[in-house]
């Protein structure tokens, strides 16, 4: 059982709705922060590594990329950590996060496509 969860989203109705499903699961060390989330991961350097990183951007945008580069560089996770990703495709990593991350599950779901990924050996 995670001992904190962390859950970041700019947007105002989105935050009001995590913050009642936090009361209504009686979710235990969840922390809602209505902010963006590169700002929140930039604050994040050294401060601890995630177990598990959930990643649901626009799917016009390429803010996984952005996400997935500044926990890699940051190192906010472990090698056994897990990114699963939700974008509009499977072929999103950049050519940096391609080489920093491993593809280990592809799932279709409707239009969203979810990928988990781990972060590998080789640190670009």
């Amino acid at each position: 059982m995670a001992s904190r969860v962390y859950l970041v989203d700019a947007g105002k109705r989105a935050f009001e709705i995590i913050k009642r499903n936090i009361q209504k699961t009686r979710l235990e060390g969840a922390v809602a922060l209505c902010e963006d989330s590169l700002s929140f991961l930039k604050k994040q350097s050294g401060v601890e590594e995630y177990d598990i990183v959930f990643l649901d951007p626009p799917y016009a945008s390429d803010l996984i990329n952005d996400a997935l580069s500044l926990l890699c560089d940051r190192d906010l996770i472990k090698e056994t950590s897990y990114v699963v990703c939700e974008s509009d495709r499977f072929d999103f990593l950049n050519e940096k996060n391609q080489a920093n991350f491993e593809i280990i599950k592809t799932m279709k779901h409707g239009i969203a496509h979810i990928s988990v990924l781990k972060k590998s050996g080789e640190k670009e």
